[in-house]
C-alpha cells in the first residue's frame, strides 16, 4: 500500500467534497434522463 501523505490526504478529501455535488447532480439527471425515456 502507498504510504498516506497527510498533505495528499488534505488534497483528496477536498476534492472528493468539491465534486460530491457535482456527481450528486449528474447522477439525478441520468435517473431523470432514464425514467422518461
Amino acid at each position: 500500500m502507498m504510504a498516506i501523505n497527510p498533505d495528499w490526504l488534505v488534497k483528496a478529501e477536498g476534492n472528493r467534497n468539491y465534486h460530491q455535488g457535482g456527481m450528486r447532480y449528474y447522477f439525478l439527471i441520468l435517473c431523470f434522463i432514464s425514467f422518461f425515456s
